[in-house]
């Protein structure tokens, strides 16, 4: 493993460890805050979409809605014509606590890469186009 892939993959699992502490008083995981992030950019992401996105089985992110939906952060329903196949979208409530969660997470995260002599916004424009290159690698 190369210096820079090992660098990435511990700030992966830095940012993991300590996302999921900072999000523990809202009831959130990191799993569940970017499932709560897509639904709020896509409203009416249908749960195959999710676990595509999230990177789970269809199963698994049927479980995460279903937990979301219990705890009345999100709402998914049927629509006629529409299958088995449910909207899912954000509640009232839902989206406070990602509001809320995602200034929590955001902000240290941003404060951390500014203390470290970065721009936020730059580094992530630059990890974009990393993340847009490894997606377009024909060699994968």
């Amino acid at each position: 493993m190369s210096d820079l892939s090992h660098l990435l993959h511990e700030l992966v699992m830095t940012m993991d460890a300590q996302g999921e502490r900072k999000l523990a008083p809202f009831g959130l995981s990191m799993r569940r805050f970017v499932t709560l992030t897509i639904i709020g950019e896509h409203p009416g992401v249908v749960a195959r979409q999710l676990a595509d996105a999230v990177g789970v089985t269809e199963a698994g992110m049927s479980g995460i809605v279903r937990d979301l939906a219990d705890a009345g952060l999100v709402r998914a329903e049927g629509v006629p014509g529409g299958g088995r196949a449910k909207p899912v979208t954000l509640t009232p409530a839902g989206a406070r606590r990602l509001s809320e969660a995602t200034a929590a997470l955001g902000g240290s995260f941003d404060d951390v890469v500014r203390a470290a002599g970065e721009d936020p916004d730059d580094l992530s424009a630059r990890l974009a186009r990393v993340i847009a290159q490894l997606n377009a690698d024909p060699a994968d």
